[in-house]
């Protein structure tokens, strides 16, 4: 037997009446959240004391280790602040003086 269809304009009242409703009521809005702060040891450690500049390096060979060795320390002193090697190569850069400098500066026009 063939089925029979009866057009009904109530059939689709009830998901009308929904979208009805749901677009009178008012959006949930979410409560705002707080930035996140990172939490951590500050750049500089207020129990360490802050050390000067390490001398300028100009050529002696006898000045090159105290050079060094005073650039280490100001690394450990920082570490954070001295994380990626090329922020220690640039800190080291700027302390060249006289024939270090001139030595250097043609490597560095080629990088």
């Amino acid at each position: 037997m063939p089925s029979i269809k009866i057009y009904s304009p109530y059939r689709n009242s009830f998901s009308v009446s929904n979208s009805i409703n749901a677009l009178s009521t008012p959006p949930v809005i979410p409560a705002p959240v707080a930035p996140v702060v990172p939490v951590g040891p500050p750049l500089t450690s207020p129990s360490l004391p802050k050390l000067p500049l390490p001398d300028t390096f100009s050529r002696k060979p006898e000045e090159l280790r105290p050079f060094l060795q005073q650039c280490r320390s100001h690394f450990r002193s920082s570490p954070a602040a001295f994380g990626p090697d090329h922020l220690k190569v640039t800190f080291v850069l700027n302390l060249l003086r006289g024939s270090a400098l001139a030595w250097v500066t043609p490597l560095l026009l080629h990088c």
